[in-house]
């Protein structure tokens, strides 16, 4: 299943990423906005300590495990202005986030502040991730049991259950690799991706298809909690020193928090 237009844009824009060096790209940092009790937060180290995730904090990601129980949400941000948020529970490896220095922070919000490498990976659960813009050059992997994402979009929902996984980009395009066969495929905004386990080893296991009316409505109320949750946060200071700067929006409605019931 080829789509060659695209598959070649996407290459050109990840070949760009992988040409720069790492040298200049420091530790991002992660700010937890959303945390029911219940949510915890394993340590990448060697000690390995779970330890419950707790709103306000900042952190760095080197292989940190977030655990939500079903139907506990948990949200975090980026310092790249992506907002990671698990509405319902899931289990996410926070397997790499670094990052350029942020040298204006004035920068247009709907943008990228500076060049990062995510890597992230998804275990179970629903992931929407909302954000800004990418800089050409940034890189963003998601593995799942079944297949690999390297994405370069601001808006996508990916679903892992037992024993399928569903990309829905609402924009943007990203590469699908799956472990299998190693085939590839390319899927583009307005278009959602499914891959089984009864389907892994064809010579075509990503079945496309249209975004629907009913789904675009059903993840457009998560995508709009995670969008609140990253619109409201901004980061300043030096890269050592970060500090996370929250904006209170003055109408009520938009002061929900993300994880209330009425959002969900």
């Amino acid at each position: 299943m080829k789509r060659t237009a695209l598959f070649l844009m996407l290459l050109t824009a990840l070949g760009s990423a992988a040409g720069a060096t790492a040298a200049d790209l420091e530790s991002g940092a992660i700010y937890v906005h959303t945390a029911r009790n219940g949510t915890t937060l394993t340590a990448g180290n060697k000690n390995g300590q779970t330890s419950a995730l707790i709103p306000g904090t900042v952190f760095g990601a080197d292989g940190q495990v977030l655990n939500a129980p079903a139907g506990l949400a948990a949200a975090l941000v980026l310092s790249n202005g992506n907002a990671l948020y698990l509405p319902n529970g899931g289990r996410l490896t926070l397997e790499e986030f670094t990052q350029e220095p942020i040298t204006d922070t004035d920068r247009d919000r709907s943008f990228e502040p500076s060049r990062s490498n995510l890597r992230l990976n998804l275990t179970q659960g629903l992931l929407v991730i909302s954000g800004r813009n990418p800089v050409p050059t940034s890189t963003f992997t998601l593995t799942t049991p079944l297949a690999q994402i390297n994405c370069h979009a601001k808006s996508l929902v990916v679903q892992v259950d037992a024993n399928s996984v569903t990309i829905t980009m609402l924009d943007g395009v990203a590469e699908v690799t799956t472990p299998g066969n190693q085939a590839h495929d390319t899927v583009q905004a307005g278009q959602t991706a499914t891959i089984s386990r009864q389907t892994l080893h064809d010579a075509y296991p990503l079945k496309l298809a249209t975004i629907t009316t009913d789904a675009k409505e059903h993840f457009g109320v998560f995508m709009a909690s995670a969008h609140r949750i990253e619109s409201y946060t901004t980061f300043t200071g030096t890269r050592q020193h970060f500090q996370v700067a929250l904006r209170i929006p003055v109408d009520y409605t938009m002061q929900i928090s993300a994880d209330d019931p009425r959002f969900l």
